[in-house]
């Protein structure tokens, strides 16, 4: 009876340590991603305003624009190896890939030339959604840390 009694309390200390410990299973937010999400965001914005108002003409083409290609990609690139260094960050990492495959798509399409308005409306949309994902988890990311 005795080794009952011991062996339940036990149990019972343990159970009381481990209702009382934290169970983090996402990242802490990381004020210079959240940053650094934005402004590509409004650069990827600010593209996409560019190339609509330019269908057609010369200055669509995909050669004048492989500077900003490089920069979107190495903005992710440098966003996927930020979030790699930070605990619990799958979710985060998983929204930049898809993002970063977005971007590869986009540009493949832009070097086969755009024919209408509608077409970049469809990408952009699309490229919209992720960052309304990312950017709605870093929200939450915030509002857990405050």
């Amino acid at each position: 009876m005795n080794i009952n009694i011991r062996f339940f309390s036990v149990i019972s200390f343990f159970l009381f340590l481990f209702s009382c410990a934290e169970i983090k299973l996402i990242q802490d937010y990381d004020a210079v991603s959240n940053n650094k999400i934005n402004l590509l965001h409004d650069k990827t914005t600010k593209f996409f305003v560019k190339i609509q108002r330019t269908v057609g003409l010369p200055e669509n083409k995909y050669e004048k624009h492989i500077d900003f290609y490089d920069d979107v990609k190495s903005d992710v690139h440098v966003l996927q190896t930020r979030t790699k260094a930070i605990d619990k960050s799958n979710i985060t990492q998983k929204q930049l890939t898809s993002l970063l495959t977005q971007i590869n798509t986009l540009e493949k399409l832009h070097q086969l030339g755009f024919k209408s308005n509608e077409e970049i409306i469809i990408i952009q949309s699309a490229i919209d959604e992720s960052f309304t994902a990312i950017l709605k988890l870093q929200i939450a990311l915030k509002n857990k840390s405050n």
